[in-house]
């Protein structure tokens, strides 16, 4: 069979990181990675903003319970609180007004707080909690009532959410490069056949067909259309008297 002049095509495979099934699979992975991260953020936020807002509640709702109680029993109660079993969770200080403690559990917080009422973040070293929700108010004696509540709790949560979550994302977004690069691997190497394949038609053999795997896919549909075509082909240059 006499050569076909069609000029040099050069054909060269596409490299791997060219391949769009790779660059299909980053796609996702960056989507995906993405929904995750948003998803992970709006329940972080809100989770973590739920329990500070029950902790800071029960902070304020002691503070103003024991504002609204007569000043002269205010030592005996907070000693009292002091002394139940199982002991509770809010933490209360009695402070004269120059920051002397009078009696309570939180004497060492005075000096971070702001006595306005509001709910403040306060870290104490020396307490067998670092991290407190306080807040604190200067009582009609001058004396200073200061309630907190640990956040320690609320922040291993938090840490572990985020542990959890680089633990989910990491993986899957991993898991679609992986396929990704699976797909443009795949993708490549068909190709190539499909390359040496249009090569050899190029330099006159128009019995070379392309090769189909029966999956019924566009690229197998493809390859059926090409080689009628060549089948055609071959047969007119057959009858032409080319042969």
């Amino acid at each position: 069979m006499r050569p076909i002049d069609l000029g040099h095509a050069g054909l060269r495979p596409v490299g791997i990181w060219r391949s769009r099934g790779l660059r299909w699979g980053l796609a996702v992975a960056v989507m995906l990675g993405g929904s995750l991260m948003a998803m992970f953020g709006l329940m972080y936020w809100r989770s973590t903003a739920l329990m500070l807002d029950t902790v800071d509640r029960s902070v304020v709702e002691q503070l103003e319970l024991l504002s609204a109680r007569p000043p002269d029993m205010l030592p005996f109660m907070i000693a009292s609180r002091m002394n139940r079993h199982p002991a509770v969770v809010t933490l209360v200080g009695l402070f004269e007004p120059g920051g002397q403690p009078i009696v309570g559990d939180v004497a060492l917080m005075t000096e971070s707080i702001v006595l306005d009422g509001r709910v403040q973040a306060v870290t104490a070293p020396c307490l067998p909690s670092e991290h407190w929700r306080a807040a604190g108010r200067t009582l009609p004696n001058g004396r200073v009532l200061v309630v907190a509540r640990s956040a320690d709790e609320i922040l291993e949560i938090r840490a572990g959410l985020l542990r959890n979550a680089i633990a989910g994302i990491v993986p899957a977004v991993l898991l679609c490069l992986g396929c990704g690069t699976l797909v443009g691997v795949a993708t490549e190497r068909r190709m190539r056949g499909f390359n040496a394949v249009a090569e050899r038609i190029i330099a006159g053999d128009m019995r070379e067909r392309l090769p189909e795997r029966g999956a019924g896919d566009e690229l197998d549909r493809l390859c059926t259309i090409v080689n009628r075509v060549l089948g055609q082909l071959e047969r007119g240059v057959e009858a032409r008297g080319y042969a």
